[in-house]
């Protein structure tokens, strides 16, 4: 515990938080803001992890910006939604994955949103979206954070050779139970971040974080030297 001058303490931040404020400082705040319900946080999900970080940003403003809702995504044209994935590579495959999974949502609920999921149990909504397009697994944990505050941090081959490569964590392979071990170590609203930076980070190769620069104590003036020493 480190003392803070007003006799407060403060927790020292863990492995995992270090590398997030690293990682951060490298590509900067995720503004979360035009993410506001589960269905929006599933079609983000599964953007990022198919594009860009920059372009996946980009592609969801465009959504939210272009189309009503996502009932008007739904309904549109798969080259109209193409559109907004182009940056990616196949987008026209993207595209008609998430109007198939849109369709999926509104034939089971008849109105196109994920709130009807709260009342489901971690297994049925496991078992939803397994049926909905096969939908990517960390997608589905995102979800399950945001529905049922699942302690997890979701992480695929990619993110979790990344994490190792930083030293957050030494096994070779992810498992469900190191990924929910994870969760202790960082607050759950960074963890969406947390499994962005790492997807951009494998994305440039992994490459080592610079350590932060150790701040130097302020030298004192001459004014203020005169004035302690009298």
């Amino acid at each position: 515990m480190i003392s803070r001058a007003d006799g407060s303490t403060a927790k020292k931040p863990t492995k995992l938080e270090t590398i997030h404020e690293k990682l951060e400082e490298k590509y900067g705040p995720c503004d979360m803001s035009d993410v506001k319900n589960p269905l929006d946080l599933a079609i983000f999900a599964y953007i990022s992890l198919n594009l860009p970080l920059e372009e996946a940003f980009r592609a969801f403003q465009a959504f939210k910006a272009n189309f009503v809702d996502w009932n008007e995504v739904r309904i549109s044209s798969a080259r109209e939604v193409q559109d907004v994935l182009r940056a990616g590579d196949e987008p026209l495959e993207h595209a008609l994955f998430i109007k198939d999974f849109l369709q999926r949502v509104f034939i089971d609920n008849h109105h196109v949103g994920l709130d009807f999921l709260r009342d489901r149990t971690i297994s049925e909504i496991r078992t939803f979206f397994r049926k909905a397009g096969r939908f990517p697994d960390v997608g589905v944990n995102l979800v399950l954070i945001d529905l049922k505050e699942y302690a997890v941090v979701p992480l695929q081959a990619s993110t979790h050779a990344c994490l190792k490569k930083l030293g957050g964590v030494k096994s070779e392979s992810p498992t469900l139970q190191e990924m929910k071990s994870l969760s202790s170590q960082i607050p759950a609203d960074k963890i969406l971040s947390l499994v962005l930076y790492l997807g951009e980070h494998a994305r440039n190769g992994s490459p080592a974080l610079k350590k932060a620069a150790a701040k130097k104590p302020a030298k004192a003036t001459k004014k203020a030297t005169k004035k302690a020493s009298k």
